[in-house]
């Protein structure tokens, strides 16, 4: 056996091992154990002295790229929220460890960290958004069909009518509030879609140095929800300098000016549809009968998705793409933030997920939020945090707090490398292969 399989075989050996030993230890203790990712780091620092010995300069020159975007990639999403440190380390180490066991993959180099994401994100999304939809059904839905099926098919009709007017009636008291608030407060629309533009010209710019790969508008839902955090992270003011930064940056390299700007308008139409699809499900949800509210909004999105899918990949494609991003993303935005539990004061410990309901009741308190909350852990609350919760609560007397129930995510990170190195791409570029389409 050559020097280059028994590299790629140990790969896949310490690879599934760490994997194992991580995703136990993450279900039964939400941690991921240091000491496993230091075995990993060590089993991976091997593998590439092992292959020093058949020094390949271009397999280096290109895994060095891949490394450090990886590095960049997992520290970002550990600074913005989106991963505690155990997780955002585990997705540095197996973006390292997947050339040894896939050496066309150091390749792509700064591409490696995203085809990690996409297909880490793609398959948790799916199983999250089904649950969200299970979910919708158990609270919101569930009850109101039997109320139907006790009605009976006779009376639906005069029902349907009436409840189609009052959706009407909230339709355009929904509308003349907006104007209002609008009329008051321009200021707002046009920080809004300053936002908007920010988001859109960074999606644009992405897409121009991937040279037109980007994976397509449903990476532009992912691209879309790490840009909100980057936003809410640094500020608004800061996102929208740098996304004009970068456009006027590859403007200044040559990049053409009538590609960049087609490309802006395309991620402006999807983040507009996005914005449209959260509030079509707020809609749905302050509806009094949810059924036909729903049928307004899911009807036409489901009759339009052949002709828009089907489009070459123009702006029918990326407004429904938005359209279903946004209305799928609040769904499931929803559905995590209403997935939790209540604990009496006495009992908040270390690493507990404070909900939105308890963080804005902390908020009111500005002088102890400034001072024990002005930074909230996505690893949960610290034990300063938990003791300082403990007496706030207690001096004002609350009886619950209430905390979201966490996931372990290890899994999906660990099965996103698994499918890197099979695929050799990501789930959609495969997607697209399969079906002819190509990217």
């Amino acid at each position: 056996m050559s020097l280059e399989l028994c590299v790629r075989a140990g790969a896949w050996a310490v690879g599934g091992a760490a994997a194992f030993a991580v995703i136990r230890q993450d279900s039964l203790r939400r941690r991921i154990p240091n000491a496993v990712l230091r075995l990993l780091a060590l089993g991976i620092l091997a593998g590439y002295v092992l292959l020093s010995a058949r020094f390949v300069a271009a397999f280096y020159r290109d895994g060095a790229l891949s490394a450090g975007a990886s590095l960049l990639a997992g520290v970002a999403l550990w600074r913005l929220g989106v991963w505690p440190a155990g997780d955002a380390k585990l997705f540095i180490l197996l973006a390292w460890l997947a050339p040894l066991a896939e050496p066309a993959l150091a390749a792509q180099r700064w591409r490696l960290p995203l085809v990690l994401l996409l297909n880490t994100f793609i398959p948790a999304a799916a199983v999250i958004l089904a649950a969200g939809g299970f979910w919708f059904w158990h609270t919101r839905l569930r009850h109101g069909a039997g109320f139907l099926g006790q009605m009976g098919l006779c009376r639906f009709p005069e029902y349907a009518a009436k409840r189609h007017a009052e959706l009407k009636a909230q339709g355009r008291r929904a509308g003349l509030r907006l104007r209002v608030a609008l009329t008051r407060r321009p200021g707002r629309l046009a920080s809004s879609l300053a936002d908007q533009c920010a988001m859109a010209g960074a999606g644009a710019a992405f897409m121009t140095a991937a040279h037109g790969w980007a994976g397509g508008v449903w990476a532009a839902l992912i691209f879309c929800v790490f840009w909100d955090g980057a936003r809410r992270s640094v500020g608004a003011w800061t996102a929208r300098l740098a996304a004009g930064a970068a456009v006027a940056c590859l403007w200044s390299l040559g990049a053409p000016a009538a590609e960049l700007g087609s490309r802006f308008g395309l991620w402006l139409l999807f983040s507009l549809g996005m914005a449209a699809g959260r509030g079509a499900l707020s809609f749905v949800m302050g509806a009094r009968e949810k059924f036909i509210a729903l049928a307004w909004v899911a009807g036409p999105l489901l009759a339009a998705a052949p002709w828009a899918l089907g489009a070459a990949g123009g702006w029918e494609r990326w407004a429904w793409a938005g359209l279903f991003g946004g209305f799928a993303w609040g769904l499931a935005l929803l559905f995590l933030e209403e997935d939790g539990f209540i604990l009496p004061p006495d009992r908040v410990t270390p690493s507990l997920v404070p909900s939105p309901a308890t963080l804005a009741a902390v908020a009111e308190d500005a002088e102890f939020s400034e001072r024990h909350f002005r930074r909230v852990y996505p690893d949960g609350l610290t034990s300063r945090q938990a003791a300082a919760l403990r007496g706030w609560a207690g001096r004002r007397g609350l009886a619950h707090l209430s905390f979201r129930r966490t996931r372990p995510f290890a899994a999906w990170i660990c099965l996103g490398g698994g499918l890197s190195v099979l695929l050799g791409r990501d789930l959609l570029s495969a997607g697209a292969a399969l079906v002819g389409g190509g990217r």
